[in-house]
């Protein structure tokens, strides 16, 4: 097991010297950036600051990437700035009005600042925008259950459950959760 996560490592940090080399012959190139910017974010630990660095550059190449704001947004609500990452979200609803990972990390982050109701309107906007995706059914279960609403939580991870192909980080979380309501 050890040896996969060091040899995945070194398949990061040569990733992030290869990206390197080729922003200095392409220093325009956006995506360049953003993917050195995701690499950092593969480190054990992550390398936060290099990320925001690289994604800022990325920002201030292509200004009208929604994407970029996405990740601009995680990373702040990883360092716990949930109010700067609710705004980086905002941004990036605004330029893509589709963009159902900005509108689930919304929620999340109105969550982590103690706003359910607000939290939930954000992850049923996500719900519309991309009915299949299970995390943010997930995540309303979620904020339900931290609420005390157990029986619409349950209802809620049954919907996540639905929707999942198994094999995400919150699967068998929700299975759980679903078990520990129900008695």
């Amino acid at each position: 097991m050890l040896d996969n996560e060091l040899s995945n490592m070194g398949m990061v940090e040569n990733a992030i010297s290869l990206l390197t080399k080729f922003i200095v012959k392409h220093p325009t190139d956006h995506s360049a950036f953003r993917q050195r910017a995701l690499a950092h974010l593969g480190l054990e630990p992550k390398n936060y600051k290099l990320a925001l660095n690289d994604i800022n550059t990325a920002i201030n190449l292509s200004p009208k990437d929604s994407e970029l704001y996405t990740i601009k947004a995680y990373i702040y609500y990883e360092l716990g700035s949930f109010y700067e990452s609710g705004r980086q979200n905002i941004i990036a609803i605004k330029l893509d009005s589709k963009n159902a990972v900005a509108m689930n990390n919304l929620g999340r982050a109105h969550f982590s600042i103690g706003e359910n109701a607000e939290a939930i309107e954000w992850y049923k906007f996500a719900i519309k925008v991309n009915p299949k995706n299970p995390l943010p059914y997930f995540n309303i279960a979620w904020t339900l259950e931290h609420m005390g609403n157990h029986a619409d939580a349950t209802k809620w991870y049954e919907e996540c459950l639905k929707r999942s192909s198994g094999s995400e980080d919150f699967y068998n979380t929700a299975i759980l959760r679903i078990n520990s309501l129900k008695k």
